[in-house]
């Protein structure tokens, strides 16, 4: 019985190795060729990283104001005229009622006009001026707030009458008048603020004229002669009654004429030039 037992157990195992080596026969490549490698596990360092996060794409910035609208196109051939700058405000409103009373009184020759409203310029009670104290007339006649049309009568009857009579001996007959109310920006330039002359607040002298005396010309006379003399006092006292006084020397723009207004500044402050 132990015979045939282990009879039994050299049978098994010699069927499991015949076995065994037919599965490994049958898997071993031709006679002449070797089993081509595995390829190596890819290290984990390089294995793909996972996806980062997309960062956000930074939008263009805005496009500028002065840029977003067109500008207009030149017209045969010519570029068009520059708009006067806008203001923040205008001056305010002439709101002195006794104003007019005292022109009146001074012998000013004036009327209403209706107000002015155009774009940013304007002018709530604009007067027209065509003559002041002492039968001096204003030509052409000047539109002006009452402010300022106050300020040329004073300066007519007590700086430019008086320096006439001492320099010239001759009394005022006439103020030639270059500019008053306009729409524009100062000097003309692109891009500058609005002028006085946009608020009726501000007034242009070319000369002057006199009973039996040649006229006077800003910007023509001799400074060393009676005159120059005369011009210079009239534009020194101009400084006492207007808050911006400009003339020949000043720049380019203003050779031939003295530029008179009336705009408010802080604390007071004036420009005589």
């Amino acid at each position: 019985m132990p015979m045939l037992r282990s009879s039994l157990v050299f049978i098994f195992v010699s069927l499991a190795t015949a076995l065994a080596g037919a599965h490994a026969a049958s898997a071993a490549p031709p006679s002449g060729e070797s089993a081509a490698p595995l390829p190596p596990e890819r290290p984990p360092e390089l294995s793909s990283p996972p996806p980062a996060a997309a960062e956000a794409v930074p939008l263009p910035p805005e496009r500028p104001s002065d840029l977003a609208s067109p500008q207009p196109a030149p017209q045969n051939g010519k570029a068009p005229e520059p708009a006067p700058a806008q203001q923040a405000a205008a001056p305010p409103p002439d709101d002195d009622p006794e104003c007019p009373e005292r022109l009146a009184r001074l012998g000013v020759r004036s009327k209403a006009l209706p107000a002015i409203a155009e774009g940013a310029c304007g002018a709530t009670t604009p007067l027209e001026v065509a003559g002041l104290p002492d039968g001096v007339a204003v030509s052409p006649p000047v539109t002006l707030t009452c402010r300022a049309a106050e300020a040329l009568a004073l300066w007519s009857r007590d700086v430019v009458g008086v320096a006439a009579d001492k320099e010239l001996s001759a009394p005022l007959s006439r103020i030639v008048i270059g500019t008053s109310y306009q729409c524009r920006s100062q000097n003309h330039q692109q891009g500058a603020k609005l002028s006085e002359h946009a608020f009726a607040n501000g007034v242009d002298v070319a000369g002057f004229e006199f009973h039996k005396h040649a006229a006077v010309t800003i910007g023509k006379a001799d400074p060393e002669g009676p005159e120059g003399r005369f011009a210079d006092a009239s534009r020194t006292g101009a400084c006492r009654l207007f808050t911006t006084v400009l003339g020949p020397g000043t720049n380019a723009e203003h050779a031939d004429h003295l530029h008179l207004d009336m705009r408010d500044r802080r604390n007071g402050y004036r420009i005589c030039q």
